[in-house]
């Protein structure tokens, strides 16, 4: 699946209601007021809802189930080391601000860990690092402008 920095996921969109996202993506699995989340999905996702009832954050999850990964411009995000996906983007010319467990990126994204994910391909990897388990696209962010995300759980209202 290819991330649309600014936009969102080739399924759900800034600025979509919860009845449009589950028009395509079917039943939220977990519906709260201000956020859904789709865990049966191959990344699982979730959405969080403004006071106006439209989508102002996605964010997409590192998951053993995700059998497709997550990309943009075919650099795979999830479940990579920070550091390797960090270069991959720059070499890319994509460059981000790191922020305790985040890297914020003017293009319309945040990648984000929580120190917790392990590799998940190669078990007796041997590299140490933070991985990334997810990406977050904010509102306010569009490609090349716009206010950077100041940490994967705040969502914007």
């Amino acid at each position: 699946m290819e991330i649309v920095p600014g936009v969102g996921l080739p399924m759900v969109r800034l600025g979509q209601t919860l009845q449009d996202i589950e028009a395509v993506a079917g039943p939220a699995v977990v519906e709260e007021s201000r956020r859904a989340l789709w865990g049966g999905h191959s990344p699982p996702f979730g959405a969080y809802f403004d006071a106006a009832a439209t989508c102002n954050l996605i964010e997409v999850y590192a998951s053993d189930c995700d059998v497709d990964g997550v990309t943009l411009g075919g650099v795979l995000l999830l479940g990579r080391l920070m550091d390797d996906v960090m270069g991959d983007l720059e070499r890319s010319g994509l460059a981000g601000r790191t922020t305790c467990l985040t890297v914020d990126y003017d293009d319309g994204f945040t990648l984000w860990s929580l120190g917790e994910l392990m590799p998940q391909q190669d078990l007796n990897a041997t590299r140490q690092g933070t991985y990334v388990e997810g990406i977050a696209i904010p509102t306010g962010q569009s490609p090349g402008r716009g206010p950077r995300l100041r940490g994967w759980a705040q969502a914007p209202d």
